[in-house]
């Protein structure tokens, strides 16, 4: 049966960590300290299988706030100044959308999908804020600042609030944040176990509970009169700071957690259990706040889901990496058994196997203790790979040469080649270059103008 809608559009507010993947309390990992993130899944609504459509942030985030795949918003890789990523200019943000539809719209915190911080200001300026506390930032200082906005903004007009915490991004320590192993550690199962990686982990911990105390703080201030007309999502960009998840395009580095509130119209205490990606959040919102769909978006909306409508089950979701810190094309399809990944230059760059744990380790020796279970990945691979997450969640037993597979594994490289051609793929068309690149080779032409 479904929901009636509510008589005014909602305010919404996204809070969005960097790298937690599913690395807490609601989804199973008993030693954090998310009683916060527990609250919400109580009253709302949780999806257990939510993903992103990129392991690495910009990528990730331009998906999660313009409803368009990373390579179709000009987000390749990182926006920062040295790659010269950006959101294309037909790609329209979330906050764009809204404050056309009369919104009063507010960012704190590190909008990565325009800049890394060091990007020109002109790239974040076009994202239209009313108000933003723009910066890489720890969760309690953001929300104090959300909290004074709110007490002089315009009460008779929706907000939106764009909540980027810097936790759980490594440095860890970020908001004086501790270790915390007080309920033990959680080591994922495709590491190795070792005292370094257990200390690193207690501190990523301590990082997750810094962020769900910020969460904490968000529901404290709805509860004095905003939270029946406040739709809340609380989610990440991508897979957790480890080897083998970050950066990678098996289901540890595509992984997120999705939750979302809106009391009177989401029916509390309620999972999902089908695919979503966060290419999708855009057009739902748009949805939930009455506003229908919109030219130019890629993702489906699953507002029919959460309300009792009619909606249209996705049998697959799509990821891709370009670039993250270095130049790596892979594309990848899943559906609910298997996965088609498509690697599509042999030779696997250091950093898959030590992604950030070597550069900002806080333990020494962690990049040597966090081995993957396995010597699944070696750095020259095959073009295709294929796994059964039924029998293999942990993706270690590459199928794509065994000939029973042949038909699943050709009809997901079809799949994949008709997303890649209908969602403007330029990859298609040879190698990507950044536009940093291209701004070098036109630098050298000049000179022998």
């Amino acid at each position: 049966m479904s929901r009636a809608p509510a008589a005014e559009p909602p305010n919404v507010i996204i809070y969005a960590s960097h790298d937690t993947g599913r690395h807490i309390g609601p989804y199973g990992t008993a030693t954090v300290h998310t009683p916060n993130a527990a609250r919400v899944a109580r009253e709302g609504v949780l999806f257990r299988n939510a993903f992103a459509t990129a392991p690495s942030c910009s990528a990730s985030r331009s998906s999660l706030f313009t409803g368009r795949y990373p390579h179709a918003a000009g987000l390749s890789g990182l926006a920062r100044a040295a790659t010269g990523f950006t959101l294309s200019a037909d790609s329209v943000h979330l906050a764009n959308h809204l404050k056309r539809r009369n919104y009063r719209t507010a960012l704190f915190g590190l909008a990565h999908e325009a800049t890394g911080g060091d990007s020109p200001p002109a790239h974040l300026d076009a994202l239209e804020f009313d108000y933003r506390n723009h910066g890489y930032l720890p969760a309690r200082v953001l929300v104090d600042d959300f909290e004074r906005w709110l007490e002089s903004r315009d009460s008779s007009t929706p907000f939106y609030a764009q909540i980027c915490p810097a936790e759980t991004h490594r440095d860890f320590r970020i908001g004086d944040a501790q270790p915390d192993s007080s309920l033990g550690v959680t080591v994922p199962p495709y590491l190795q176990p070792s005292q370094a990686l257990r200390e690193d982990l207690a501190w990523f911990q301590g990082s997750i509970r810094n962020w769900d105390a910020g969460l904490g703080r968000i529901l404290s201030i709805l509860d004095s009169n905003l939270a029946t007309n406040t739709l809340l999502v609380v989610t990440t960009d991508h897979g957790i700071p480890y080897p083998r998840a970050k950066a990678s395009l098996y289901d540890a580095g595509l992984e997120i957690m999705l939750l979302m509130r809106y009391p009177t119209v989401l029916k509390a205490g309620t999972t999902h259990d089908q695919l979503i990606s966060n290419v999708d959040l855009v057009p739902t919102i748009l949805e939930a706040v009455g506003s229908g769909t919109e030219d130019g978006l890629q993702g489906r909306s699953c507002w029919p889901l959460l309300t009792g409508g009619e909606y249209r089950e996705r049998d697959r979701i799509f990821a891709e990496r370009t670039f993250h810190t270095s130049y790596d094309p892979v594309r990848s399809v899943r559906t609910s058994r298997f996965k088609y990944i498509r690697n599509f230059e042999s030779v696997r760059p250091d950093w898959y196997y030590s992604e950030g744990v070597e550069r900002h380790r806080t333990v020494r020796g962690v990049k040597h203790s966090a081995r993957i279970m396995r010597q699944a990945d070696p750095k020259n691979r095959p073009w295709e790979e294929l796994y059964d997450l039924k029998s293999d969640p942990l993706e270690l037993d590459n199928l794509a040469e065994r000939r029973e597979y042949d038909e699943t594994g050709q009809e997901l490289a079809r799949a994949l080649f008709r997303w890649m051609r209908d969602s403007g793929d330029p990859l298609l068309q040879g190698p990507i270059p950044s536009p940093s690149f291209l701004d070098n080779i036109r630098a050298l032409q000049a000179t022998d103008l």
